[in-house]
């Protein structure tokens, strides 16, 4: 069953939020240099042609980013919990389930930002944000109306 927040209960959840996020850019971050080097390794050995090769690095390599992944995979994982959801690890943005005047829509927050400040529709996405007025928050509850 999806979560639905309430403007003060998704800024309690804030720091929890940030934290996650930081740590799965950090992580996302890891596995792109980790694919980097193996990249980097494979054009070297394509390079030296036939001559000897030790297989420990590239080894080290793969198993050190298989570690990472899962542990991004954990984070990821984490978001789903708290009932919010990561929309891009490279520019930070998470939303959060809510209802605005009967229609199901997305609080929307961004790395960097104080407090969660826009809310979008659930098919506009990031360009669609609105900046949340007092009419927002007086319409705008945790719980679906049938």
């Amino acid at each position: 069953m999806e979560r639905l927040f309430t403007l003060e209960t998704a800024h309690k959840l804030l720091p929890a939020v940030e934290a996650a996020l930081r740590e799965a850019i950090f992580l996302h971050a890891e596995h792109q240099r980790l694919e980097r080097q193996m990249h980097e390794l494979k054009q070297r050995l394509m390079l030296a042609g036939g001559s000897r090769f030790d297989p420990e690095p590239a080894l080290r390599n793969r198993q050190e980013d298989e570690r990472i992944v899962r542990r991004l995979q954990r984070v990821i994982e984490r978001f789903e919990e708290m009932g919010c959801q990561l929309k891009d690890l490279e520019m930070g943005l998470v939303d959060f389930p809510t209802m605005y005047r009967g229609e199901k829509v997305l609080l929307c927050w961004r790395l960097g930002e104080p407090e969660i400040s826009h809310w979008h529709g659930w098919t506009e996405g990031f360009r669609g944000r609105k900046r949340i007025d007092e009419d927002f928050v007086q319409n705008h509850h945790a719980e679906a109306t049938s």
